[in-house]
């Protein structure tokens, strides 16, 4: 089985729309995803001396990763226009009309799913959803070969849901 790298990932993001979510696809992206899940631990000790451990407060999962800069805002004018990930993230222009994956009173959240496919075996691909996630950071950089988009978000959930599927593009 080969070792997979960043030209085996494809990242999407969806709404909360039912039965069909809008979506798009991250065009550009680097291949630089990173995820955490942390697991908050309570030390017990007994007068100063190792006791016992146990689980400590849930923390929300972080992701981050940048992509190449295409566009920061769409074709307001062109009604079937995909919304740009600036614009999704910020629930604006073309994705105003998007449907949050929080529940209602929540801050405003998408889906990501992060296919790793699996070049030897179909039906054997991962499947990685981060149900809630929410932009903490966009930063923007202008560079010589391609400008870049840093996105930092967080995913109201401990940990993302991973199953093995069949990615069909």
């Amino acid at each position: 089985m080969p070792v997979r790298n960043y030209r085996d990932g494809v990242l999407i993001v969806q709404d909360g729309t039912t039965p069909t979510p809008n979506e798009i696809t991250i065009a550009h992206e680097e291949g630089n995803l990173q995820w955490t899940e942390t697991k908050n631990k309570v030390v017990v000790k007994d007068r100063g001396a190792l006791d016992s451990r146990r689980a400590g407060d849930e923390e929300v999962c972080k992701l981050s990763f940048s992509a190449n800069h295409v566009e920061l805002c769409g074709d307001v004018d062109t009604e079937t226009e995909d919304p740009t990930l600036r614009e999704i993230l910020h629930h604006i222009g073309n994705a105003a009309a998007w449907l949050s994956t929080a529940a209602d009173g929540e801050e405003f959240a998408v889906r990501f799913i992060y296919w790793i496919l699996n070049p030897d075996s179909s039906g054997k691909d991962e499947k990685v959803v981060f149900e809630k996630v929410a932009l903490d950071s966009l930063r923007f950089q202008e560079a010589a070969e391609a400008n870049t988009i840093a996105i930092e978000a967080e995913d109201f959930e401990t940990k993302p849901t991973v199953t093995r599927d069949d990615y069909a593009a």
